[in-house]
């Protein structure tokens, strides 16, 4: 039976380990101390066709993400308190803008039809459709959108690779050049490492000699509580310039989220981010100036110099699989990177066109 070492239980991590757990040939341990993890702080946004990044590989990972969450929510029997497709709507304050994405959408809409229906949306229909909300804007209304609760997806995950024979290990560790897992005095040697820490991958891989294009970023949401509103079933909201509004069920509305860069990994709450999140929730919402917050969520992203998510080997010869710097997409793009590297290792065979989807491993982590 082979082994395998998962290093990091977010969204990376949870998904190769709960497809390697259904393989009866592998034997998987899964090492995750969820300190600052950006999965379990992230409510997601499943929308990735109006984003206008020119990275065409981040698009093409982007984009096949979201059409992979079709089969996820089949294979893990995602229900709706973990995954809802219920449409995004994005918003812009000019009306030429609105028809440049009404055209963007349908351009892309020829090579996914998981964008699905494409409409323009005056801010009387906008907010006809998500009546929580002032608008004084128009948009475009995707009905693809969707919307996930990123703590209880990984959770779910990790719980269903569990029930599959797959244990794990609530730990920071270490690894040696050796495919080696070091706690404390104890070293167990696997036959395949996967290493998706997250932001923690710099501090994994250098005192290996690596060197690692990977920086935190500090993100905080915060989750606030509407009397006396439907909530249910309602689109995400991405207005122009401003925070994702995002509705959840039983009148939680949660605002976010930050980009914070050079805070390091500190996992505080900050006043003065709070305040502007609510600011910015509040100019479509005026209630969230007056509701009860029901929490505050703060974790941090990696993110690379380019702002491109990576994975595959970490050298061609070494059974060690590495991912990373999923920055703000992760919860679109991670699940399917999982998905790659545990077919990867259950089938032995590198995934076709990988170039389209990633630059080399290499380009992000070099030997010193």
């Amino acid at each position: 039976m082979r082994t395998v070492a998962v290093i990091g239980g977010g969204i990376i991590g949870a998904t190769a380990a709960y497809y390697l757990a259904q393989d009866s040939d592998l034997q998987v341990t899964l090492f995750d101390d969820s300190h600052g993890q950006a999965t379990k702080a992230a409510s997601g946004i499943i929308s990735p066709w109006l984003s206008k990044r020119r990275n065409k590989r981040w698009y093409n990972l982007a984009s096949a993400g979201a059409e992979f969450y079709e089969q996820l929510v089949d294979d893990a029997n995602l229900d709706e308190n973990i995954y809802e497709q219920t449409g995004t709507i994005v918003t812009r304050k000019d009306d030429a803008a609105v028809d440049d994405l009404y055209n963007l959408a349908m351009s892309r809409l020829q090579d996914t039809k998981a964008i699905g229906t494409v409409k323009k949306l005056t801010a009387d229909e906008i907010e006809a459709i998500m009546p929580i909300v002032n608008c004084d804007e128009s948009g475009i209304y995707v009905s693809g959108g969707a919307k996930i609760n990123g703590q209880k997806l990984v959770n779910h995950l990790i719980s269903a690779a569990e029930g599959n024979g797959m244990t794990t290990v609530k730990h920071r560790v270490k690894i040696s050049n050796n495919n080696e897992v070091i706690l404390g005095d104890e070293r167990s040697k696997f036959d395949y490492l996967v290493l998706a820490p997250g932001a923690f991958l710099k501090e994994l891989l250098t005192p290996l000699g690596y060197e690692v294009d990977i920086r935190p970023q500090k993100g905080q949401l915060v989750d606030f509580r509407l009397t006396d509103k439907n909530t249910d079933r309602l689109p995400v909201m991405m207005p122009e310039s401003e925070n994702d509004i995002i509705p959840f069920k039983d009148g939680i509305v949660t605002i976010g989220a930050t980009h914070e860069n050079d805070q390091g990994f500190d996992l505080e709450p900050t006043e003065n981010e709070i305040e502007e999140l609510t600011e910015s929730g509040s100019k479509f919402i005026p209630e969230l100036n007056s509701a009860t917050q029901v929490a505050i969520r703060v974790g941090t992203r990696g993110y690379t110099s380019d702002f491109a998510p990576f994975f595959g080997k970490l050298t061609p010869k070494l059974n060690v699989f590495v991912a990373g710097g999923l920055g703000s997409s992760g919860l679109t793009t991670g699940p399917i990177i999982g998905k790659k590297i545990a077919d990867w290792i259950i089938f032995q065979t590198a995934p076709q066109a990988l170039e389209l989807f990633t630059k080399p491993v290499d380009t992000y982590i070099r030997s010193k």
